[in-house]
């Protein structure tokens, strides 16, 4: 992502051209939407490897703990207030 390149607008152009693939690709789920909300984290290079790995296994994750539980714990973590809503 180029650096000038601000997230909401990262996101402007994501969701439609995904969802747009997605509902190609999988004829099945056509009433496929995004939710409203999203969140952006940075990686760092040196933790590149780490992410990679959990990403490889966030499905067998994931059946211990929902997305939302370990996203609420991220923000937690870093102390960033929320709306459970």
């Amino acid at each position: 992502m180029p650096l000038n390149l601000l997230i909401p607008d990262l996101v402007e152009k994501v969701k439609p051209t995904t969802t747009k693939g997605i509902t190609k690709t999988f004829p099945e789920i056509s009433t496929f939407k995004w939710q409203e909300g999203y969140a952006a984290f940075t990686v760092g290079k040196s933790t590149l490897p780490s992410v990679i790995k959990y990403i490889e296994n966030q499905e067998a994750h994931h059946k211990n703990v929902s997305s939302e539980e370990e996203f609420i714990s991220m923000l937690k973590a870093q102390g960033i207030s929320y709306d459970i809503k």
